[in-house]
C-alpha cells in the first residue's frame, strides 16, 4: 500500500492568522490505514508522556521527529500539553 497523508482544517470563526497557529473548528485527516495507525500510536505515546510529566511546563512533541518513515510531503502533527492547573 502506498503511504498517503494529508491534513485539512476549517478555522474557528475569527481565528485566522497568517503568522501563528490558528484554532480549528474541525480537522480532517486523509491517510492510508498504516499511516493512521502510526499517527494514533504517536498520539497515544504523547498522552502517556504528558501524564507522566511532573514539571508543569508546556510540552510539545512533533510527529516528524519521532516517526522514522515521516516524509516531507506529510503534514507535521504537533501535540501540545494543556496549561497546568494552578
Amino acid at each position: 500500500m502506498n503511504p498517503f497523508f494529508k491534513a485539512y482544517c476549517y478555522p474557528r470563526e475569527g481565528a485566522v492568522s497568517l503568522t501563528e497557529p490558528t484554532e480549528c473548528a474541525e480537522i480532517s485527516l486523509q491517510a492510508t490505514p498504516d499511516v493512521l495507525r502510526q499517527v494514533a500510536a504517536f498520539m497515544m505515546n504523547c498522552a502517556l508522556r504528558i501524564e507522566a510529566s511532573k514539571s508543569g511546563d508546556i510540552e510539545h512533541f512533533h510527529l516528524q521527529d519521532e516517526w522514522t518513515a515521516w516524509s516531507q510531503t506529510y503534514p507535521d502533527v504537533i501535540v501540545v500539553s494543556p496549561p497546568s492547573e494552578k
